[in-house]
């Protein structure tokens, strides 16, 4: 691995944007064996995302609990995935720096559970009472939380970082009212306790 990576290189940062670019590859991969395309270009069908774990309310009460996680790994076009890996990259190099690599993994995974987890909740109970969800959205909107809450509560150490990630928060909000289909349950699931973990979370 030293020959590979720098001492400074962040290892979660790189490894968790080289699983979801991989996934994404594969989930269009499956699309073309299996003969069928999706109407965007570049964007993986519909039943590619099924077949490898999107999350839908029906599924997952069907039994398919394993769509909450996995589903935070799948996305639906580039400019989703795009956005996403941008925001993961610059949220997770800072958590690594100030909180090292086993937090910032665990917080990833434990997030975009928790906002899976949420999302389900939401839509399960909520008219129409079905939804579908895919991406790392809900897992990165946490870490924000938790870049924001550290920083709230160094405020000499991260001052220079808050408005940063304040930034982050009021762009993705904003995306959020937009037209696009933005699951907002599934971001404030994952924002809301990210906060909260920023808040008490240590070195």
């Amino acid at each position: 691995m030293g020959t590979l990576w720098a001492s400074d290189t962040p290892v979660v940062a790189t490894l968790l944007t080289c699983a979801i670019g991989a996934l994404y590859v594969v989930s269009l991969l499956w699309s073309a064996r299996v003969g069928i395309a999706s109407s965007l270009v570049l964007s993986p069908h519909s039943l590619a995302l099924d077949r490898f774990g999107a999350m839908s309310t029906w599924e997952v009460q069907a039994g398919e609990w394993w769509r909450l996680s996995m589903a935070t790994w799948l996305h639906i076009n580039p400019l989703h995935l795009a956005f996403n890996l941008m925001s993961l990259w610059s949220v997770t190099i800072y958590l690594e720096d100030v909180l090292g690599k086993s937090k910032t993994l665990a917080l990833y995974l434990a997030l975009g559970l928790v906002a899976s987890v949420v999302s389900f909740l939401w839509h399960a109970y909520t008219p129409p009472y079905v939804g579908a969800s895919a991406g790392a959205s809900g897992a990165v909107c946490g870490l924000i939380g938790v870049c924001l809450g550290f920083s709230l509560r160094r405020r000499n150490a991260a001052r220079h970082l808050r408005s940063h990630y304040i930034g982050w928060a009021i762009w993705i909000a904003i995306i959020g009212f937009s037209s696009w289909r933005i699951d907002n349950a599934g971001h404030v699931g994952g924002f809301v306790p990210g906060l909260v973990i920023g808040l008490v979370v240590r070195r």
